[in-house]
């Protein structure tokens, strides 16, 4: 299997969708209650340690409010690391490349909201330049890295250093004109730039 820089493609008959989806009053309570706990109790307790160590007349307060105030610190970067793929500004281009023979190829996440997450599609271009849609998944956190291995027919890819999916590689070029449109969702044309495909993938 050759190593090229990310990722290949194949269509899928999936539409694209959005659920819409309203929280009840309850959901939104231990939403409030979760986020006082992990995240605004450690805030609040991180800035008044601050205030005691400055205000700590003796070493011995100053090294265990310091500790503390360490800690806390520690604690919100690691909660910050677990839910940062959760948070909506990840939209956009994971990895980006050109296969082996010459394909250009990328991978896309786009944000929906907090229930449905990202969608993850893998696109390239067939020999005609026509570029071939594969979701990757639907309601995931975002990807932090992707990585994509080429044979002669399929793309192997690598969410974050594990191997996600292999996926079969366009085997002739589409006609654009000659696609359905209730199936065009799968597929971008030719003269789109891999900007216009991530504009693309991001449409409901």
């Amino acid at each position: 299997m050759n190593q090229g820089q990310p990722v290949g493609s194949v269509s899928l008959s999936l539409k694209r969708h959005k659920v819409k989806t309203i929280l009840d009053p309850m959901a939104l309570f231990y939403i409030f209650v979760l986020f006082a706990l992990f995240i605004l109790g450690p805030i609040v307790g991180l800035v008044w340690g601050v205030v005691r160590f400055r205000k700590s007349a003796t070493g011995i307060r100053k090294v265990l409010w310091g500790t503390g105030v360490c800690s806390a610190s520690i604690y919100l970067g690691y909660l910050y690391w677990l839910v940062s793929p959760a948070l909506p500004w990840h939209s956009g281009i994971v990895v980006q490349g050109t296969s082996p023979k010459g394909a250009e190829y990328c991978v896309v996440q786009s944000y929906y909201n907090v229930v449905e997450g990202y969608r993850v599609s893998f696109y390239i271009r067939d020999t005609g330049g026509v570029w071939h849609q594969s979701i990757m998944d639907f309601e995931t956190s975002a990807w932090r890295s992707a990585k994509v291995d080429f044979s002669d027919a399929l793309a192997a890819v690598s969410r974050d250093g594990v191997l996600y999916r292999e996926i079969p590689l366009p085997a002739k070029p589409v006609d654009w004109a000659a696609i359905k449109p209730d199936e065009r969702n799968n597929y971008c044309p030719s003269n789109f730039t891999v900007a216009e495909v991530v504009q693309s993938h991001h449409r409901p």
